[in-house]
Parts: C-alpha cells; structure tokens; sequence
C-alpha cells in the first residue's frame, strides 16, 4: 500500500517509478533499466531492504546508485550506515523530505557522472 502511494506522489510530481514488491526482483529492475536513485524498504519480504542493500553495494556495477532506506524502524539511521545505504528516511516523515532528499541525491548524482 505504502509502495502504490509513494509511486502515484513520484508520478505525479514527475518522476519515474518502477516498482518491485520483493528485494529479490529488484535486482532483475535494476539489471534491466539502472536507476537514478532507488528507494528500498526495509520490510521486505524474503530478502530484507538492508540485505538487498549491502548486496547492491557489494556489486561493482550497482555500488553507485545511490540508495535511500526507508523503513518506520526507531533506529533507522543506524541501520542505514551498517547496510550502506546514501540516506534514510522514515515513513512518519513528511513527503516534502522525501522530495528534498532526492532532489539533492539526482543532483550530485548528475555532478558525478
């Protein structure tokens, strides 16, 4: 539910979303179409957001995306720096942070490249 919210909020403010409802299918997305910026959930079933994210960072070829931790966990910072995530955000936050963090991770991303 939270994961069809947060797609319509990106559209509709202009972004592109693609989705997957597992951290196992992220990595087929993100072979096939690499992404500016992944938001991963921690509450995912099979294979945890912070798993799929130390995974993702452990890869040569995805290590560069930057990747933002979302999860409603009290100590979420803390799991963010341990899986090696680029920031967190808690889902009792505001979208308005949500959109201030990406704008800032597209930016330095587009510096970078």
């Amino acid at each position: 539910m939270v994961r069809r919210l947060y797609h319509r909020i990106l559209t509709l403010k202009g972004y592109s979303v693609s989705t997957s409802d597992t951290a196992v299918r992220i990595f087929n997305t993100v072979a096939e179409h690499v992404p500016d910026i992944i938001i991963m959930d921690n509450q995912m079933p099979i294979v945890s957001g912070t798993e799929a994210i130390r995974q993702l960072k452990s890869s040569e070829r995805f290590r560069s995306i930057p990747v933002i931790l979302f999860s409603s966990v009290s100590n979420i910072s803390v799991l963010a720096k341990e899986c090696g995530a680029d920031s967190h955000l808690s889902k009792l936050e505001s979208n308005d942070h949500l959109f201030a963090i990406l704008e800032d991770m597209i930016e330095l991303t587009h510096h970078h490249a």
